[in-house]
């Protein structure tokens, strides 16, 4: 009779057989907070690695998430393995955008890395959740300004302040997908460079709830970000 496995060797076969996702952020404190917080709730249902080397604006984070992508197979910290998807977190910020934010976008559509945004920046996921309702365009310094007085312990004046503690304050995903969905027009194209506030922080959290779906492109947004899931169907 064959030995039986060990519980290790069952856990590291049951995780290899997971969806894997590579998911970069453009911050490396409050996008990456959150970042490592969806990792640990949908654990069970996805493999996410949260690429710790990124570059600081959109352009070389896509290029740096696109170069990962395909040489993981050649990478023993990816265990020699491929994803199954790659997302990059960005903010659009405001009055003034990235510099070089349409190249980002365009190389990321090119590369089939979904871009999961947020105008004027990630501050306004936080915000929705426990901040006061936002209606109005907001520069980057005025989420800034409102997420330090929503009493959540970020201090944009202290020397990591621009952080916060998902795991410890444990935010309801659910919740923070249905108003990001609410920021966005219900009917029509949008275009979420244009939209501020907004975010579609909500398509990747109905992806790990649910990575059976696929991102579908170019249906009810324009430019190369992702406007609605789907389950792609056999043979296309």
């Amino acid at each position: 009779m064959a030995p039986r496995p060990t519980k290790n060797f069952d856990r590291k076969a049951k995780r290899r057989a997971l969806p894997r996702v590579l998911l970069s952020t453009e911050d490396e404190l409050l996008g990456r907070s959150f970042a490592r917080h969806v990792k640990s709730v949908f654990r069970d249902r996805l493999y996410i690695k949260v690429n710790e080397k990124c570059s600081g604006e959109p352009l070389g984070l896509v290029e740096a998430t696109a170069e990962r992508l395909a040489n993981a197979e050649r990478r023993r910290e990816d265990q020699y393995q491929s994803y199954s998807l790659g997302v990059c977190l960005i903010d659009i910020e405001a009055p003034r955008r990235h510099d070089r934010l349409p190249d980002a976008l365009s190389l990321a559509r090119d590369k089939g890395i979904v871009m999961i945004t947020a105008n004027p920046c990630f501050e306004i996921v936080p915000l929705m959740l426990w901040g006061r309702p936002v209606t109005s365009p907001l520069s980057t310094r005025d989420a800034e300004t409102r997420l330090a007085a929503a009493d959540t312990g970020y201090d944009p004046s202290q020397a990591g302040g621009k952080d916060l503690d998902f795991d410890d304050r444990r935010p309801d995903l659910r919740e923070l997908a249905k108003r990001a969905a609410a920021s966005r027009p219900e009917e029509g194209g949008f275009d979420l460079v244009e939209l501020n506030p907004g975010t579609n922080v909500d398509l990747l959290i109905q992806y790990c709830e649910d990575p059976r779906k696929t991102f579908l492109r170019g249906r009810s947004n324009r430019k190369c970000i992702p406007g609605e899931l789907g389950y792609r169907r056999r043979g296309r």
